[in-house]
């Protein structure tokens, strides 16, 4: 709902753009004082007042309603893209300071769920990451932000947030439960391209985990999939990463040194094709060996 506040601060920027004065649009409506008033904030004006207010600055009442919306809507973007900004480049106490402030903020605007849901993600995941709270609080309350839905299909910012979840419990040596969740986001199938983009990084963080935990043949398996999506989806960003998780898994079993060799060549190409020169090198490292 409109604040007081809000809408008189859009009542007087359209009255000063029409070049009309309190008393000439409060003529035959209401009283100047009101006009002074509502412009200040200190009442919200009746429904049948705020239709002739309208009318005599020439819009519809919705007007002030979808004004207040689509402003708020450039902020919140704004603020979510500076937010991915920092975080892509490791800034997490500015992360923790700007939502901090952000949270504050909501108790005195009414802002969309989704936006107030994200702002509590990256508060928890850069509170954790900087050492203000545990590990333990950031799984507890990213499990809270998602568990209100239950009988939907979760929209994407809810499986982001698990998969956030299940990263911080592997960090974190939890690693069956970071499985479960790896395994539950890879069940869903929804046709776009940021959930196609998601469900890559999920089948990369499943492998790595296995890996990890040297289930060599799982970790293979589960690559080779996300492989087979990549090729579905038309989307190869995962691809050098999969294949290099297939030829560390191959390394490590000690197979065939041809086949081992094949897909950190593979895994070299597509790096080089995407620029990333430090994993070329690290990829050069086992290639370098496999000719000892």
């Amino acid at each position: 709902m409109i604040s007081n506040e809000e809408l008189g601060a859009i009542v007087k920027k359209i009255r000063k753009e029409r070049n009309i004065t309190q008393k000439e649009l409060a003529n035959g409506i209401c009283c100047q004082t009101t006009i002074s008033y509502l412009e200040k904030g200190k009442v919200f004006p009746s429904i049948d007042i705020m239709y002739y207010i309208a009318a005599r600055l020439g819009v519809t009442i919705d007007y002030f309603f979808r004004t207040l919306e689509e402003e708020q809507n450039i902020y919140t973007n704004s603020t979510v893209a500076m937010i991915e900004k920092l975080t892509k480049e490791k800034r997490y106490e500015e992360v923790y300071e700007l939502t901090a402030a952000e949270r504050k903020n909501m108790k005195y605007t009414i802002f969309p769920h989704k936006y107030i849901q994200y702002i509590h993600w990256q508060y928890w995941r850069s509170a954790q990451y900087i050492g203000v709270v545990s590990w333990e609080k950031c799984v507890e309350e990213l499990n809270n932000l998602t568990n209100h839905q239950k009988k939907e299909i979760p929209k994407l910012q809810d499986l982001r947030i698990k998969n956030v979840l299940a990263n911080v419990l592997a960090e974190n040596k939890q690693h069956e439960k970071a499985k479960q969740i790896y395994q539950e986001l890879l069940q869903y199938d929804v046709d776009t391209q940021e959930y196609n983009k998601l469900k890559l990084k999920v089948f990369y963080n499943l492998t790595r985990l296995y890996v990890e935990d040297e289930e060599y043949h799982l970790a293979v398996e589960t690559a080779q999939q996300g492989i087979h999506y990549s090729k579905k989806v038309e989307d190869m960003s995962a691809v050098g990463n999969l294949l290099f998780q297939i030829a560390l898994c191959y390394f490590q079993l000690n197979e065939d040194k041809a086949r081992t060799k094949q897909y950190f060549e593979q895994a070299k190409f597509f790096y080089e094709f995407l620029d990333h020169s430090i994993h070329v090198k690290y990829v050069e490292t086992y290639l370098a060996h496999l000719e000892n």
